[in-house]
């Protein structure tokens, strides 16, 4: 029974070792076939310097027997493999770190495109999925993963070396070669087992003490977790929350870990027991004469060379902890629909091929623009374009969405039509669903039933054709130039901190997209639009939050350059203070020129120049009209406004002008 347990485990581990070589060989087939040639060569060469070493050895040991020219032969044949393995090895050291670097870059990169493959976010955002990318991420950096590529083919190199040993040990006693390969085999797959085992519970820890844990420790590790618990004096009871944490989990899963353990310790003991009866047996035939000087030698040797059968160690764990990743992200991809194998060209395929013409025939036949590749938005040009675009019409109908792992529905049947060109705002109180909306016009989340469409597109498509341009809430600040920040780098150009070529137009492209956002400040602040916008990097400067909000609404005002016919604003402002917020939306009218906009704000005196304002509340539309129409109503937006209203005073000046004194609205005659 144990053999045939031992037997499933070396099949599993051999599925394993065969993934992990044809993932080697889609990185690089010239030095995986390379790297496979040398590993079978220096086994060769290791035989060949074992048996010759023997062989001289015997001649010079036989006391009275002639030496004849043998000697000579087997001590050529020694120099030369000693040689040829000095050259060879260090150059299959070079050639598996080349592709050491080379898969690392790949696990990168799948990772990533794990992350950006799927048309939505959905797919990736359920708690279970994303704390194994986490984890997975986060593994791929650390110093064994690092080293797995160089320790599995070292690994390798050591099991052809082995083989070499057998048929030494072979020629001296077959049974006790036998012997010492079934024991070292189970030893082996045993801690192997036991290695996998434990590896692999570290990736798919997602209980509670485990995910506990993990915030326990994000807590008390960084910067702004540290600097609070030490004000408010808190600081040694996370630690312990976290301390205690940690041991309960490892005592939850102590049981199944330790009977693997006990089983790797027992055939660890059983191999230590063969390897001792050799050594009788070598010496009681040395002592007796059947077994010369130079074969014991050989025979030792040997036996030591064993060690490529069993356990390896550190390299062990390496193999095994890249094994383990390239089995989950093998699973995270079966499971988010992806092709087995795919490569950066294969990504747009699977978006426009696989997934969205089923999207459009949901809606009921062919939309404009569904069928082919349709234009992609071109390159920007040189400076602001002034021409009127055409917007484009936005329809939400009979929507109902609940986000990954949810069952509160945020909309059951919600409704909205925005005609082209129209500018629209949406309110209504916190948790009403306003961002959610966003995100799906936005095309980071499927509807779970109903309609969300631009321009007779699926949002999903629309957004990939680049005809939606967004800002979210939580925008992303991004460790690049200001210019890179606000016109992100097409695909294929690298990037770098500091840019041997300035490319002016497109400097000056981008100050000009900043001063629309009101950032004007911002430009004279950081100076040279190729200084990182991160302290962290040489001549690099830090920007404070509001400065932060222009600059992505910067970037969001560069997809109107790029053709964008919708344009989706969520909370743009609320790092800014009321009288930057006013210049912007004074001319807010010239910034979108023509194109369909929607602007989610708590400010309402931003929303007052809006076309039309939608109210939400519980996931339906509760008014709909103009500022001056839903104030006349005296319904919920009159309420929030009236309250806004209330913070402020009117202070007159000699020009008449309305000054705010505090964030929330402008003030109401």
């Amino acid at each position: 029974m144990a053999v045939l347990s031992v037997w499933g485990r070396w099949r599993r581990e051999f599925g394993r070792g065969l993934r992990q070589f044809k993932f080697f060989w889609q990185v690089s087939p010239f030095l995986t076939l390379a790297l496979c040639v040398l590993l079978v060569f220096l086994p060769v060469l290791s035989f060949l310097w074992l048996f010759a070493a023997g062989a001289v050895v015997s001649a010079f040991g036989a006391a009275g027997a002639p030496l004849g020219w043998s000697w000579r032969v087997w001590l050529l044949v020694l120099l030369l493999a000693l040689c040829f393995e000095q050259l060879l090895s260090p150059l299959s050291q070079v050639l598996s770190q080349r592709l050491n670097l080379l898969t690392i870059a790949r696990l990168q990169w799948w990772l990533a495109a794990l992350r950006l493959a799927p048309s939505t976010v959905s797919v990736v955002e359920q708690p279970e999925r994303e704390a194994l990318l986490g984890r997975l991420s986060g593994e791929s950096r650390d110093y064994l993963s690092r080293n797995a590529t160089f320790s599995s083919f070292f690994i390798l190199g050591q099991r052809f070396g082995a083989v070499g040993s057998f048929v030494v040990m072979c020629w001296w006693n077959p049974w006790l070669a036998f012997l010492l390969l079934f024991a070292m085999v189970l030893s082996g797959a045993m801690f192997t087992s036991y290695l996998t085992k434990l590896l692999s519970a570290s990736f798919e820890q997602s209980g509670p003490l485990s995910v506990r844990g993990n915030y326990f420790h994000g807590l008390v590790s960084s910067a702004s977790g540290a600097r609070e618990l030490k004000i408010f004096g808190a600081g040694s009871f996370f630690v312990g929350e976290f301390s205690r944490m940690v041991a309960l989990d490892l005592r939850s899963s102590w049981g199944d870990r330790s009977r693997s353990f006990f089983r790797s310790l027992f055939f660890g003991a059983l191999l230590a027991f063969v390897a001792v009866l050799i050594l009788w047996f070598v010496g009681r035939d040395v002592l007796s004469g059947v077994l010369s000087l130079g074969g014991a030698l050989a025979v030792l040797q040997a036996m030591n060379g064993f060690a490529g059968f069993g356990m390896m160690g550190d390299a062990a764990e390496h193999r095994a902890r890249q094994q383990v990743q390239l089995e989950q992200l093998e699973r995270l991809q079966r499971e988010l629909g992806l092709p087995v194998t795919f490569s950066l060209v294969d990504l747009d395929v699977w978006r426009a091929e696989e997934e969205l013409p089923v999207l459009v025939a949901d809606l009921g036949g062919e939309a404009e623009g569904a069928s082919g590749s349709g234009p992609l938005p071109g390159a920007l040009e040189s400076g602001l374009s002034d021409e009127v675009s055409e917007g484009a019409e936005v329809v939400v109908r009979g929507l109902r969405f609940a986000y990954p792992g949810s069952s509160r529905q945020v909309f059951e049947s919600f409704d909205l039509r925005i005609p082209a060109g129209q500018h629209v705002a949406i309110v209504g109180i916190n948790g009403c669903g306003k961002s959610t909306l966003m995100k799906l016009l936005g095309g980071l989340y499927l509807p779970d039933a109903g309609e969300v469409s631009i321009a007779g597109l699926p949002a999903v498509l629309a957004a990939q054709r680049g005809l939606v341009t967004t800002m979210f809430q939580d925008f992303m600040r991004y460790e690049l130039s200001l210019v890179d920040n606000i016109l992100l780098p097409p695909e294929g150009e690298a990037l770098g901190v500091s840019p041997v070529v300035v490319d002016v137009e497109r400097n000056d492209l981008a100050l000009a997209l900043l001063s629309q956002a009101g950032g004007d400040e911002v430009a004279a602040r950081v100076g040279d639009p190729s200084r990182v916008l991160d302290n962290g990097y040489e001549g690099g400067t830090n920007l404070s939050g509001g400065q932060w909000q222009r600059v992505a609404l910067a970037r969001t005002l560069a997809g109107l350059e790029q053709g964008a016919r919708v344009l989706i604003l969520d909370e743009p402002t609320a790092a800014l203070d009321v009288r930057v917020e006013k210049e912007i939306f004074d001319r807010f009218a010239a910034l979108r020129r023509g194109r369909t906009s929607i602007l989610v704000s708590h400010r309402l005196s931003t929303v007052r120049q809006a076309d039309r304002i939608v109210v939400i509340d519980g996931g339906t539309v509760i008014e709909d009209g103009s500022h001056e129409e839903l104030l006349a109503l005296g319904g919920q937006y009159a309420q929030m406004f009236l309250t806004q209203a209330s913070h402020y005073q009117q202070v007159s000046t000699d020009s008449g002008e309305v000054l705010p004194l505090s964030d929330g609205g402008e003030c109401v005659e």
